[in-house]
């Protein structure tokens, strides 16, 4: 019996964001993103667009800066973009991420005492 060949080619794609591009937010082509894709962002302003990376992938702001706005608290009281994977960031930019911060003292013979403070958070590994 001959032996068989296997095809180990890996798919490497570029993914594009931005107006009139196959992937409106970040978070999409993110989440269609492969290891090894580079996601190509079509410079302006991306509002509200938290993502969760846990992939190896380049994210390339092309024709300027990209500039990602949070307005509120994140929901995933963490950041922006939260990443886990060996990921590449050109030409972005992160602004107004708030996230609460728990901070719980205790110390005897004092009560607990929980606070919850506004922190900044722009991108986080874990």
């Amino acid at each position: 019996m001959a032996p068989t060949a296997i095809n180990l080619e890996m798919r490497v794609a570029t993914l594009s964001v931005g107006s009139g591009e196959p992937y409106s937010t970040i978070a999409a082509a993110v989440a269609a993103a492969q290891n090894g894709d580079t996601i190509e962002v079509q410079a302006g302003t991306y509002v509200n667009d938290y993502t969760s990376i846990s992939k190896n992938i380049t994210l390339q702001g092309v024709g300027g800066m990209v500039s990602v706005i949070s307005t509120g608290l994140i929901p995933n009281g963490k950041a922006i973009f939260i990443t886990s994977g060996n990921i590449t960031i050109n030409n972005f930019e992160f602004s107004g991420a708030k996230v609460f911060a728990r901070i719980r003292q205790m110390a005897l013979p004092f009560p607990s005492i929980e606070a919850n403070l506004p922190a900044t958070s722009m991108a986080c590994q874990v």
